[in-house]
């Protein structure tokens, strides 16, 4: 299976925020093909994908040992710095974390780790200031099941 088949569709952490209600927001994320490459978005489930807190733009580059690197873009396609996942085919599914330079627009270093299972989705963000300290996110994955 191709990277794509593990991301695109409708994914929903619902069985998550329903267990650990105080640890987990009902989040929903939709990845699309695009003529360009993907297109993402992340909401709150209240507040509906026309609010999304996420809409990126993806390209997924094929490397020579099989791994993959997701590149993410604005929504004008330009770059969003130099971050990139790098994501290795293992077992049934893809695993990856970040290359050390995502940063948001204020400095914050961005710790990412992801795996993709054929019907999971699993993610964490983690951001830190330039002292180490901790400013958002958590080392704990949001675990999203595919939607029918």
């Amino acid at each position: 299976m191709k990277i794509e088949d593990y991301v695109l569709g409708v994914w929903d952490n619902i069985e998550q925020c329903s267990m650990y209600p105080t640890e987990f927001s009902r989040i929903l994320v939709e990845w699309i093909k695009i003529p360009e490459g993907y297109e993402s978005w992340q909401w709150k489930h209240p507040e509906g994908k026309e609010n999304a807190y996420r809409h990126t733009l993806h390209k997924f580059v094929e490397c020579d040992d099989g791994s993959v690197v997701m590149e993410t873009y604005n929504t004008d396609w330009t770059r969003k710095g130099e971050c990139a996942i790098l994501l290795t085919p293992r077992r049934n599914g893809w695993f990856g974390q970040d290359n050390g330079n995502c940063k948001t627009k204020n400095g914050t270093l961005i710790s990412t780790k992801m795996e993709l299972l054929p019907d999971l989705y699993r993610v964490y963000d983690r951001g830190t200031d330039q002292y180490g300290e901790y400013v958002f996110g958590g080392c704990q994955f949001y675990e999203f099941k595919r939607r029918k």
